[in-house]
């Protein structure tokens, strides 16, 4: 959204989505992080970049919005799976938990046709040949 914004030479929209961004993080960071630690600045970072989208996905296209639902979706699923995961086998199984909760996460940006196998592939392979 950002560079679609920025290349429509609509600056001011970009100010106050930073805007936003900026003042949505320091109201939940200061809420959040007494309260859940480092959990909390976390949340406050995902608060904030939702906040930002929101607006900016309001503000110029409405199409976005759907992509935005399922991410935020994914990242819950996969903080969901991690957090039953670890209540269930105890927190000493942190690499099974990471492993489940990014497959989960994985799979709801499947299951939402958001990203297809074929576009992994594609991503993977580029991300192999640049090294």
């Amino acid at each position: 959204m950002i560079s679609k914004i920025n290349n429509l030479g609509k600056n001011r929209t970009l100010i106050l989505g930073g805007t936003v961004q900026i003042v949505t993080f320091f109201i939940s960071f200061f809420a959040l992080v007494p309260i859940y630690g480092t959990m909390g600045a976390a949340i406050s970072i995902l608060i904030s970049s939702l906040s930002s989208s929101l607006f900016l996905t309001i503000s110029s296209d409405h199409r976005s919005f759907r992509y935005i639902i399922s991410a935020c979706l994914s990242v819950i699923a996969g903080f969901m799976v991690g957090y039953l995961l670890g209540l269930i086998t105890g927190y000493e199984q942190q690499f099974l938990i990471l492993v489940s909760s990014l497959v989960a996460s994985i799979a709801v940006i499947y299951a939402s046709k958001n990203l297809t196998i074929i576009e992994t592939k594609l991503l993977v392979k580029g991300l192999l040949q640049k090294r």
